[in-house]
């Protein structure tokens, strides 16, 4: 009976957190949980991933230890609390926990896109992410994608774009639809007329995205934001100004405070990509508190190599904001890159979402 009720109590807590994006609901029924059974990892873990999206980043590290300590074969659990400790600028701890993730799964292509994504972020070594980000899971092809696009190689990226299915989990709520990169990489390559054609399918398919999730604001703040990459593709300034304004209404409205970061600097890309660095850098701030380097998308270490900031990279606010980052010390990629680190194939682990708690 009391093993049916904890059960009962995880169920109850992940529709709370995954349906309904109510947290102090999910952490109520997981700590029920764990009244009936104290050392259930699944409820700790869970407790962990609940207190991150609420940015109790510390205290749901020590969730997650637990939780690893309880349950110490589990690479999902691992690998999420690697990405935590990235959030919060503690590299060399996340990276430990990357390769106990990698060594309890080798396939698990999550942990290798994550360990690939604080690569670049601590040490702004593109080369040394891209490594790590071999495999031939979509997702990681889709990290190898982005990667090139920050070295420039856009017809590289372009040829490991199209090898992707476009009905891969890797084209998810978060990363927008393939047409969307496609567009992109159309655009930085001068194709204008190839990249209008592309942005006008990705619009279309992100719409219809906007109408599949209604009342899921964390999800939507995402898809808003393609919404205004691809409005602004089109040359419909006002349109992807208003569209970047509702997607960080979403995002603030969900509470959501750990996937939130990545959509504050979502729509700060968008306004530089617009050239309103008015707009774009009061986000760019809230991406880059202290300590410097916080987050797992943006840092200090890729503003000089992301091209999305190119349209305001000579602003003047720009050149100011670089400025108050000029002493940050990136991490040396040696420091938190294993010496073998054999390619992932395909994997067990779940898609973007699911094994992200």
């Amino acid at each position: 009976m009391q093993s049916n009720l904890v059960t009962a109590y995880l169920a109850f807590g992940y529709n709370a957190y995954w349906g309904r994006q109510d947290y102090p609901a999910a952490l109520k029924a997981f700590a029920a949980a764990l009244k009936l059974r104290p050392n259930d990892a699944e409820a700790l873990a869970a407790t962990g991933y609940v207190l991150r999206r609420q940015g109790h980043f510390d205290a749901a590290i020590r969730a997650m230890q637990q939780a690893l300590v309880l349950d110490p074969r589990n690479s999902t659990i691992a690998d999420n609390l690697a990405e935590t400790c990235a959030v919060v600028g503690r590299y060399v701890e996340a990276a430990q926990y990357y390769r106990r993730a990698l060594a309890l799964d080798p396939d698990n292509y999550q942990a290798r896109s994550d360990y690939s994504s604080l690569i670049l972020v601590s040490s702004g070594d593109a080369a040394r992410a891209l490594e790590m980000a071999q495999g031939e899971a979509p997702q990681l092809q889709l990290e190898r994608v982005q990667l090139l696009m920050y070295q420039r190689k856009y017809p590289d990226a372009l040829s490991v774009l199209a090898e992707i299915p476009d009905s891969a989990d890797a084209f998810n709520y978060q990363s927008g639809p393939k047409l969307l990169w496609q567009a992109n990489l159309h655009r930085l390559m001068g194709d204008d007329a190839q990249a209008r054609a592309l942005y006008a399918q990705a619009l279309s398919k992100s719409r219809s995205r906007v109408a599949t999730l209604a009342g899921n604001d964390d999800k939507l703040s995402f898809v808003w934001n393609h919404v205004a990459v691809a409005e602004l593709g089109l040359g419909r300034l006002d349109d992807a100004l208003a569209a970047a304004a509702k997607s960080q209404t979403l995002s603030t409205r969900s509470g959501d405070r750990f996937f939130g970061m990545g959509v504050t600097g979502l729509n700060a890309g968008t306004y530089a990509q617009a050239g309103r660095a008015d707009l774009a850098l009061p986000l760019l701030a809230k991406a880059f508190p202290t300590p410097p380097g916080l987050g797992t998308t943006y840092s200090p270490a890729t503003l000089g190599l992301d091209p999305v900031w190119d349209p305001i990279r000579h602003d003047p606010r720009f050149q100011v904001f670089l400025q108050q980052y000029a002493g940050y010390k990136p991490a040396s990629a040696d420091a938190i890159v294993p010496n073998a680190a054999g390619p992932a194939t395909p994997a067990s682990a779940a898609s973007n979402e699911a094994a992200h708690d």
